[in-house]
């Protein structure tokens, strides 16, 4: 657990001289007569050893997101003409001080922010200083900054007529007054669906046919904007390895469901400020579970070398997230967090036909005997996130479903040494109806359930995000 390191011992001086208000908010008593004083450090034991974390008084909540400046720091000193970067809240924006060189410009700048950071860390102002204020001990005097003008949102305003169109666009689509032009489409409650209505109003609109699976990798009016203009980089929504968001600590691995889609997850980005990676299918069939855990755990490796991890997955990704966090823990990683999601084991009997498959997904089929590219057809008509793909990419998705249900069906599940936490629906649907919790029970050491009444279905969805997004940033330690 992280927490303020204070010292304590005859070291300690007995306070600030001459400075009673400071000495009072520094020093405090340690029950026994004698003063500990507050380092304003972050900091943890970590097997006896005393590890460094940062700075409390340089982490901040703006908007809500808990932020650490110096992740800010960093980014903006990788930038070659930067020498010095310091960076503080004001009215609830972020402002970057800077000490630049001569050829600085602040477009290159805010390029290498908006392609390094979520929106809602990159500074709404960088002003160029001359140089910094010091205390007289040589550190940055952060209260003696100067002022900058920040009237209210204004900052994050469009620069130009393309950010100004999908603003509206997308302040429309999430139904609130105004967008700001670096935040987060899934962190102002944003979901799957409602991307689908931002690529359909943006055709309508603009002319400009992005697909979903590109929207998604640039949820904010910035990153939207250089897709229309065509000078966003490339980005693959359907990549077995997606960056849903960057953060501090060990990453949260999110496993796909049936679909193999992992894009639900990024509705957690309001709620945990941990590095956020789906782990979607890479849609070439396995021959049984464990041999999917292994190709997962080998991306989690892949993508974290070293470190603990922890686990999360929805329906079927509940079921693989238990077998990858035994298989990583067999090549000896540390695994400390594994959330399962409504995962019903023995649940599924693996579909004999595509209309099956479409029946369990909760469509009312109109015939038996569909045929595959008659089941993509019947899937694009009816709307939704994923009639916004390619036909090709459809059939892949439906052929994943049918796969994990046939993997469901006949795998056989590993003992797990470990806890798990257990988020059950108890609105009963169709399809999903097999037992939740007492079913893992054996599995596993130990088991925490929480139950949340509604369907399987709905689990990720923005209203349930509500509960489910605090109860699990609470597990995650907050």
């Amino acid at each position: 657990m992280a927490g303020e390191l204070y010292l304590g011992g005859p070291q300690v001086t007995r306070g600030y001289h001459g400075r009673p208000a400071l000495t009072a908010s520094r020093f405090v008593a340690d029950g026994n007569g004698a003063r500990l004083y507050r380092t304003g450090d972050l900091a943890r034991w970590r097997d006896g050893d005393l590890e460094y974390l940062g700075r409390t008084d340089h982490q901040v909540k703006v908007r809500g997101f808990r932020i650490e400046l110096e992740e800010i720091e960093s980014v903006a000193l990788s930038h070659p003409d930067v020498t010095r970067a310091v960076v503080v809240a004001r009215n609830d924006r972020l402002v970057a001080y800077l000490i630049t060189t001569s050829a600085f410009t602040q477009a290159s700048l805010t390029t290498l922010l908006e392609s390094r950071l979520p929106g809602y860390m990159v500074p709404a102002v960088c002003h160029v200083l001359d140089a910094l204020p010091l205390t007289p001990n040589g550190k940055v005097d952060r209260n003696a900054l100067p002022d900058v003008e920040l009237a209210g949102a204004s900052a994050e305003q469009p620069r130009s007529r393309t950010q100004a169109a999908v603003s509206r666009l997308v302040a429309d689509v999430l139904g609130v007054a105004a967008v700001g032009v670096h935040d987060d489409f899934f962190a102002l409650g944003g979901h799957s669906l409602l991307l689908v209505r931002l690529a359909t109003a943006l055709r309508e609109t603009l002319g400009a046919d992005i697909p979903v699976s590109r929207l998604f990798t640039a949820p904010t009016v910035a990153g939207v904007a250089r897709l229309v203009e065509g000078s966003a980089p490339d980005g693959d929504a359907l990549a077995p390895v997606l960056h849903l968001a960057p953060g501090t600590g060990e990453p949260l691995f999110c496993l796909a469901p049936a679909s193999g889609l992992a894009w639900q997850f990024a509705g957690l980005k309001r709620f945990v400020d941990v590095p956020l990676v789906g782990l979607q299918s890479d849609f070439e069939p396995a021959t049984t579970m464990a041999e999917l855990a292994q190709r997962q755990a080998d991306r989690v490796e892949s993508a974290y070398p070293s470190g603990p991890v922890r686990l999360l997955g929805w329906s079927f990704g509940g079921a693989l997230a238990l077998c990858v966090a035994a298989e990583l823990r067999s090549r000896g990683r540390t695994v400390s967090f594994v959330g399962m999601l409504d995962a019903r084991r023995d649940a599924i009997a693996s579909p004999s036909t595509v209309a099956g498959l479409l029946s369990e997904m909760g469509y009312e089929v109109p015939s038996p005997s569909l045929t595959l590219q008659e089941a993509v057809a019947f899937v694009r008509d009816a709307g939704g996130t994923v009639a916004a793909l390619t036909d090709d990419q459809i059939a892949l998705i439906l052929r994943n479903y049918l796969n994990s249900d046939r993997l469901m069906a006949t795998a056989t599940y590993p003992r797990y040494d470990g806890g798990v936490l257990f988020v059950e629906a108890t609105v009963a649907e169709q399809g999903f109806t097999g037992p939740g919790a007492p079913a893992w029970r054996p599995l596993v050491a130990a088991m925490t359930v929480h139950e949340l009444p509604v369907s399987h279905s709905e689990l990720l969805d923005a209203t349930t995000l509500e509960k489910l997004g605090p109860l699990l940033a609470e597990a995650l330690g907050g």
